[in-house]
């Protein structure tokens, strides 16, 4: 049975570790030669060691004030138009409910890690668009790739996206879930994917929030990380985002404030350096002295 959305469960924070973001994709069917690895560095010759090719991005980053300020200038950007008479909605048949999962986790489980004690040292170097959904925008550079969802029309169609209230400290996991279904890698998401994208944004939170697929999924592998923090310093953790290229076009997928729909970075010509393009550009600057960031691209 799905969990009662009335009843909040608890969601435990991911460590950013390249082995507990694969063990859970592979929970929804990611195939045996995809995977997540970490992305040691910025420039050109350590992107060029990372596995290809690259079907999206996971970042962790600080919460610091100045990273705050500028997200929230940047604000949720304008509504799309040209955009949002693009995408044709589309409504699945016959969606049935999710079925339980066998998926959970013991009682025996070790301590809970936290996922802001994997950071690697960075500092050197198809959806429709509802009323309550904004398509936002970026000022920066244009940097096409065929991602999934590709399309020759102007104006771009955008990734799945799910605002993230309420549902505790499970940013890790709508990070993977998005990877996922903006690629179509996970076999086990298609049905759950489908019934998100036939509601509006508030309902796809609601789903997200009672589905045993997707919670005892994260609580299976929150354990498999290296670290042990106390629940007292959960409200210390760092944030996790994916940037996904989708129709030519490099999505930030955030479900939190000031985010309010998918947040367009430009044309992608390829996730992985564009994504680090947007980091370097667009995130280090303003991180004070912080070195809490990770990128883990999700390969093979």
């Amino acid at each position: 049975m799905d969990r009662d959305p009335a009843n909040p469960a608890v969601w435990f924070p991911l460590e950013a570790n390249p082995v507990v973001l694969t063990t859970l994709a592979q929970k929804w069917g990611l195939a045996p030669h995809i995977h997540f690895e970490d992305v040691l560095g910025l420039d050109p010759e350590t992107l060029s060691l990372v596995t290809r090719p690259v079907h999206a991005v996971v970042a962790l980053f600080p919460d610091t004030p100045g990273i705050v300020a500028a997200r929230t200038d940047e604000g949720p950007g304008e509504a799309d138009a040209a955009a949002a008479a693009h995408v044709a909605v589309v409504v699945p048949p016959a969606v049935t409910p999710i079925p339980p999962s066998p998926l959970s986790q013991t009682s025996s489980s070790p301590p809970l890690p936290s996922h802001v004690s994997h950071p690697s040292p960075l500092r050197g170097a198809e959806d429709t668009l509802t009323a309550d959904v904004g398509l936002a925008s970026s000022s920066a550079a244009p940097v096409q790739s065929a991602g999934a969802g590709s399309s020759s029309s102007s104006a771009p169609r955008v990734p799945l996206w799910i605002p993230q209230v309420n549902v505790g400290h499970a940013c890790g996991t709508f990070a993977v879930v998005h990877a996922l279904a903006a690629t179509g890698l996970a076999p086990g998401l298609d049905e759950f994917v489908a019934q998100c994208r036939a509601l509006p944004p508030s309902k796809r939170t609601d789903l997200f929030r009672s589905s045993s697929l997707i919670h005892d999924a994260h609580n299976s592998v929150v354990a498999a990380g290296q670290s042990t923090p106390r629940p007292e310093d959960w409200d210390d953790c760092d944030h996790f985002i994916v940037f996904v290229p989708y129709d030519g076009t490099l999505w930030e997928l955030d479900g939190v404030a000031p985010r309010q729909g998918p947040f367009n970075r430009g044309v992608c010509e390829d996730v992985l350096a564009d994504t680090a393009r947007v980091i370097r550009d667009k995130y280090l600057p303003v991180a004070g002295e912080s070195i809490h960031f990770a990128l883990l691209a999700l390969v093979g």
